[in-house]
Order: C-alpha cells, then sequence, then structure tokens
C-alpha cells in the first residue's frame, strides 16, 4: 500500500481547553481542501513522538481511519 502524506493545520494543539471544558492532550486539526462526512474539513489527531509540544501545522502519513458510531465522519491519524 503506498503512504499517504499530509500537511495538517492544527486547530486545537495540545491544551487546548473547547467549551465544553476538555483539554485536548494532542495536538488536533484538519486536513484543508478534503472534506469530512459532516460537510466540513476532515478532522484529524497527530500523534508523534518526535513532537510533543503545542504546534499550528504538522506533516506526516496517514496511519489509521476511526469509525465513530456517534459521529457522521470518520477521524485520520497522521504521525511521523
Amino acid at each position: 500500500m503506498e503512504k499517504l502524506n499530509l500537511k495538517v493545520t492544527i486547530d486545537r494543539p495540545i491544551g487546548y481547553i473547547d467549551s465544553f471544558n476538555n483539554i485536548y492532550p494532542i495536538n488536533y486539526g484538519f486536513v484543508p481542501g478534503i472534506i469530512g462526512g459532516d460537510g466540513e474539513e476532515q478532522d484529524v489527531y497527530v500523534i508523534s513522538k518526535k513532537v510533543n509540544k503545542p504546534l499550528k501545522e504538522f506533516e506526516g502519513e496517514l496511519i489509521a481511519i476511526i469509525n465513530r458510531k456517534d459521529d457522521v465522519e470518520t477521524k485520520w491519524v497522521v504521525s511521523s
């Protein structure tokens, strides 16, 4: 299988607190230009042993796709 490398824009960096008081333990963002099942840009979890700090952007390889029963879209996992 061919590797798929992606550039991710981070909109919820490590430590981000959302309106429900959830604290993000990883960088979370989206892939610009790829539309997910909710009609918004594709959501991405960023996991990296090399980078454990808040980021604005990340480039890495798609390593997993998460299908959740309580969500209309998949979540992608990108790592380096």
